[in-house]
């Protein structure tokens, strides 16, 4: 049995609640629960400690979706869920079987509107940005270089992925230490 105190970031979203417990090898999570899959993409692999992604979709229900940064044991260094209902987007990290402290900050997406995702990472720091707005700053345990897919569940049609290619060296990384950064609750104020 779980522990029932844990917080599960899907808890209130309209979707059947199965109580927390450890994740035998090969489990999933989120299928446990009945969360509608959408979309799974591999990838590219990468040889330097940084990860550039856009994805474009469209919100198409009145719960919720989640874009998930995903590794090969199935920990999720990043999990992105806007929550229309609650007017709320939780960040969020699975780590070998346990949800990590969820952050609640500001809904970006309507329920069925277009959007853009923009994630940029390196080493354990995501910044995720909603139709080109800075939307979160995350310290996740797991380090981007581990992150092999990108999934989508839930209320959301991706229309397109793109992933920029390693550029070793760059120093590109857009949102680093140059935004208000708030290192106790992973936020990144503009």
């Amino acid at each position: 049995m779980g522990n029932t105190n844990v917080s599960d970031p899907r808890r209130d979203i309209g979707y059947p609640y199965v109580e927390q417990r450890a994740l035998q090898p090969g489990t999933d999570p989120r299928r446990d629960i009945g969360y509608p899959y959408v979309e799974q993409r591999a990838l590219q692999p990468r040889t330097c400690d940084s990860l550039f992604l856009q994805v474009k979709g469209t919100s198409t229900d009145n719960h919720s979706f989640s874009i998930n940064l995903e590794t090969s044991t199935g920990d999720i260094a990043l999990h992105v869920n806007p929550r229309f209902k609650q007017g709320k987007t939780i960040v969020i990290c699975l780590y070998k079987g346990t949800w990590q402290r969820e952050h609640h900050v500001q809904l970006r997406v309507l329920e069925g509107d277009s959007f853009t995702c923009t994630i940029e990472a390196k080493g354990h720091h995501y910044m995720v940005c909603i139709n080109e707005e800075p939307l979160v700053g995350y310290n996740s345990v797991i380090d981007c270089k581990e992150v092999q897919v990108l999934s989508a569940y839930g209320g959301v049609a991706l229309r397109d992925v793109q992933q920029r290619p390693d550029q070793p060296g760059s120093d590109s990384y857009r949102y680093g230490p140059t935004a208000p950064y708030d290192h106790q609750c992973n936020t990144t104020y503009r």
